[in-house]
């Protein structure tokens, strides 16, 4: 059943039906840590019909290994590769210590790391977004992304895009 909202996006749902029309797409989508109230604030604004969220949410699933490089260079916040690895090592071991990986928690833990490093938020997060993703898309936020992927996908991830930059 394809249902599409006459603005072009889903806002004017009512959170329980969004949900309940949501589900068996969330469920076809095969995510690991499914949340409703994730998946929802992740989509809600940004599908036209529910039949697109496998589709929007396949990056969850699947990363692309392959990703242009490119995606971690950033002339304005100063970010090369040798930049990009340092956040990236950072990000890990500090991540491999959040031992309750709640939102708040990983939150927490990427905020500190930009303050040690005395970099931007931006400029921090902007290659975890990229190792995490696999793309410039930027559907939800990263830690609502890294909560539903889990600590051990999330990690192996960003261990990916270290040994990708390497």
């Amino acid at each position: 059943m394809i249902m599409k909202h006459e603005n072009n996006h889903m806002a004017g749902i009512a959170d329980k039906d969004f949900d309940i029309l949501a589900s068996p797409y969330y469920e076809i989508s095969e995510i690991p840590n499914a949340d409703n109230d994730i998946l929802r604030r992740m989509l809600k604004k940004e599908i036209c019909s529910f039949d697109e969220i496998p589709y929007k949410l396949e990056f969850l699933r699947h990363l692309k290994e392959s990703y242009p490089l490119s995606l971690y260079i950033n002339k304005e916040l100063s970010l090369d590769r040798e930049s990009c690895l340092i956040i990236l090592d950072m990000c890990l071991a500090s991540l491999a210590n959040v031992e309750d990986w709640t939102i708040s928690e990983i939150e927490q833990s990427l905020h500190k790391g930009a303050e040690l490093s005395k970099s931007s938020h931006s400029k921090f997060i902007l290659p975890v977004e990229v190792a995490i993703r696999g793309s410039a898309g930027y559907l939800g936020s990263i830690f609502d992304v890294m909560f539903l992927l889990g600590k051990k996908e999330t990690l192996r991830r960003i261990q990916l895009g270290i040994a990708r930059l390497s």
